[in-house]
This record gives C-alpha cells, structure tokens and sequence, in this order.
C-alpha cells in the first residue's frame, strides 16, 4: 500500500505544489510548479505497480498506473460536514450516523490485531456494510451527494 497526497505550494510568490508519495518505510517528495497528473506518473512510472495508491478524490492521480482507492480520512469529514450543515434533517442525521462508523471502522481494520481469515471476514462485512448504505434510496442531496462518490468510482 502507497499513499499520495498533494498540496498547494507558493514559492516566492510562485503557485506551485508539494506532492508526497509515501509507504510505511520511504517517501517521496517533489515540489512543482504543477499540480498536473504528470507528476504521479513521473514519480510512479509507465508500468503497473503491485498493490494500491490511496489518494484523495484528485484526478492527478488518474495517471498513476496503479489501482488507486479513495482515502476514507479524506471522505469521513466531508460527510460528517453534512450533519454539521443541516442538523435538524433527519435524513442527514440518519445518514451519517450510519455512514460515518462504518468508514471509521473501515480505516482502523488494518491495526486491529486479527489473522487473516479475521481480518477478509471483517473487511467483507464492512464493506457489504458501505455499499448497502452508498446504494440505499436517498433525498437529500446531501446524502446523494455522498453516494454518488461511491457509486460512480465503485471501483475505487
């Protein structure tokens, strides 16, 4: 597992990038006057690398040749923002209060001490879990908003 992440970067006075690509043991980090997809294909190369690249929802990083996951530290704000913004919608209540364990859950399965029948069980449930929820009918554009995330990049 990689991760990638990007930031605006101003250098005297300059609009640039800080982009950092990192597993447990090395990073990468390159400063850019870009922040264009060029650059996670410079770092990550043309061939397909093993594993997956988990990103925020940039599409830089669409030019990665790799499998690239959506970081759910980067989604868990955004829909606990919906209840912070509309508190008195029960629809949106209900939504994230059921949403937001789950992808909570979801982050912390790596760290809980399990084998690995354990831990696919586990992933399997949460997942099952995520999907049920991401494919229930919603009104609120809150919710859909949310699930349209997950519905258009199931394979993220």
């Amino acid at each position: 597992m990689k991760h990638g992440d990007e930031t605006g970067w101003r250098n005297d006075g300059q609009n640039g990038a800080g982009w950092l690509f990192g597993t447990t043991d090395t990073a990468i980090v390159r400063f850019r006057h870009s922040r264009s997809g060029k650059v996670a294909q410079q770092v990550c190369g043309q061939d397909q690398l093993p594993g997956v690249l988990v990103v925020d929802r940039y599409n830089g990083y669409n030019k990665a040749p790799c499998n690239s996951p959506y970081c759910y530290a980067h989604l868990l704000p955004d829909v606990q923002d919906w209840e912070q913004e509309f508190p008195d919608r029960e629809e949106i209540k209900t939504f994230v209060q059921t949403a937001a364990p789950l992808l909570a859950e979801a982050m912390k399965l790596r760290s809980l001490p399990s084998n690995d029948d354990e831990f696919y069980r586990r992933a399997a449930t949460t997942k099952t879990e995520i999907i049920k929820i991401m494919n229930s009918e919603a009104n609120h554009f809150g919710s859909q908003h949310i699930q349209n995330i997950f519905r258009d990049n199931s394979q993220r």
